[in-house]
């Protein structure tokens, strides 16, 4: 979520989109043993994927805890197609 933050990266609007989505997951309680839902705007969501997706593909092999639960969080959100056809603007 970080790297679409930076503002060498992105538009003002995916940064701003960002900023909101990483400061709804931080409201989380640290700790909590039961998944909750959460509930994102469409764009959110595309960005939460997005995010998803970078960290998914820089982790290594060694690190296949990691990947599994990313692997995990991916099957829960819509298709890849779906989350293209999400505008944001």
């Amino acid at each position: 979520m970080r790297l679409l933050l930076t503002d060498e990266s992105h538009e003002p609007t995916i940064r701003a989109i960002a900023r909101q989505t990483l400061a709804q997951l931080q409201e989380r309680l640290p700790g909590e043993d039961q998944p909750q839902p959460l509930h994102l705007t469409e764009p959110q969501l595309k960005i939460f994927h997005t995010a998803v997706k970078i960290l998914l593909d820089d982790l290594q092999r060694d690190q296949a805890e990691q990947r599994q639960t990313l692997m995990q969080i991916l099957r829960k959100l819509p298709d890849e197609h779906a989350i293209r056809a999400i505008a944001i603007r």
